[in-house]
């Protein structure tokens, strides 16, 4: 009877220590979106491939009005590699959006910071074009900052039944899914 008792202590141990050990591998983030700069929502246990927090903030001048958003959430530490971005459409039309990583305590303070506008014309230009709906005519755009990138996009939305053609803009760096051209002779090098 001494043995079965030790026994299930043992075992009482054991299985404290693997829970303890499981519950500390697993990752929570805050789940949430708003328009503004900061969000709250829920905490959600991340999935396993998912083993970083990330904090999002977007600023959209694309509908003629001045909107940032925010996201926060898990994602994979792959993310974490994605650079600010900013994309330069012409006629006031600006999209740029900050990411970063964090975990526990760290998420309560990280506040994305986006990059400041530049407006000083560089030499360099891309053709440009945007349209909320339907087609756009293409312009020369006067790239500034440290834009050196033209990008080409085009894009529909089926279930907002929207749709944007955007033909290049300036961009200053190479963002992951777009398809950027490097500096082109359009770009005056």
């Amino acid at each position: 009877l001494k043995e079965v008792r030790r026994g299930d202590a043992i075992l009482y141990v054991l299985r404290s220590v693997f829970l303890s050990l499981s519950s500390v591998a697993t990752l929570e983030c805050e789940v949430c979106s708003d328009i503004g700069t900061n969000c709250t929502g829920n905490m959600k246990t991340c999935d396993d491939q998912q083993n970083t927090c990330f904090i999002i903030l977007i600023l959209s001048t694309l509908e003629d009005t001045v909107m940032q958003t925010v996201a926060k959430g898990c994602e994979s530490k792959e993310v974490c590699k994605t650079p600010k971005s900013h994309l330069n459409m012409g006629q006031g039309k600006i999209l740029q959006a900050s990411l970063i990583c964090c975990t526990k305590d760290a998420c309560k303070t990280a506040r994305p910071q986006l990059p400041p506008l530049k407006t000083e014309v560089n030499r360099k230009h891309c053709p440009a074009c945007y349209s909320g709906s339907g087609t756009c005519d293409e312009e020369m755009l006067n790239c500034t900052g440290p834009e050196k990138y033209c990008f080409h996009m085009f894009s529909r939305t089926y279930a907002g039944k929207s749709h944007f053609p955007c033909e290049g803009a300036c961009e200053f760096h190479l963002a992951a899914g777009w398809h950027l051209t490097h500096p082109s002779p359009a770009a005056g090098n």
